[in-house]
């Protein structure tokens, strides 16, 4: 009887395997492959961390050592060998800083406009808007410049962005809107902030220009 038994369990585990064998295998051969890929990937990555990391080092170098044209072709390279990475964020402000440098507000334009389409750190997407806005303006292009502001990247900067609004609606003899942007200024940035002492100063000489009678 319990040979019996134990014949019928070996024809079971046959018909078993038969029907469910070769999708065990390939599952376990793709189980496999994913766990093997997951870390391919995984040190993938972190290679071109490391690299894009090194390549930001090198550029930061170049510029403290004053070898502009070397910064700005690492930059480059930084950008289109790894354009999903911060420091890809980074080099291209930087490359935009350069160019305005340079008096190449086009070129500054398309490095700022790259960050704002690639970038993923709200942060540097809101310097680059504000940047670019500057930029703009400086072209005379400010209905532009305000309407690029209208977007808010991170709140954290509400006070540099309503006193770029400020110096852009100014340069457009809107005083009495450029001093409710200063206002809006002051309001936001901390007592103890360096940047009030500047926002201020704005905000009085406009105030004083309007109380002798400014075009409004």
């Amino acid at each position: 009887m319990s040979s019996y038994d134990d014949d019928e369990k070996v024809e079971a585990l046959k018909r078993w395997w038969k029907k469910y064998g070769t999708s065990v295998i390939l599952g376990v051969v793709l189980g496999l492959g994913i766990m093997y890929g997951w870390q391919f990937w995984q040190k993938h990555q972190y290679v071109k961390h490391s690299q894009a990391s090194i390549a930001y080092q090198s550029i930061l170098e170049n510029l403290a050592a004053k070898n502009q044209k070397q910064a700005e072709k690492e930059a480059t390279r930084l950008v289109q060998d790894s354009p999903k990475s911060t420091y890809a964020t980074i080099a291209s402000l930087i490359l935009a800083k350069q160019a305005v440098d340079a008096g190449k507000y086009d070129k500054a334009k398309q490095h700022l406009q790259w960050v704002l389409d690639h970038g993923k750190v709200d942060a540097y997407r809101q310097v680059a808007r504000i940047r670019l806005a500057r930029v703009m303006a400086a072209q005379k292009q400010t209905d532009n410049a305000l309407q690029l502001l209208k977007t808010v990247d991170d709140k954290a900067f509400t006070a540099l962005i309503a006193e770029v609004k400020g110096d852009i609606l100014l340069t457009q003899g809107k005083q009495q809107q450029a001093k409710q942007a200063y206002k809006t200024a002051l309001d936001a940035i901390p007592a103890q902030s360096p940047m009030r002492a500047t926002v201020l100063m704005k905000f009085n000489s406009l105030s004083s220009t309007l109380e002798r009678g400014g075009i409004a």
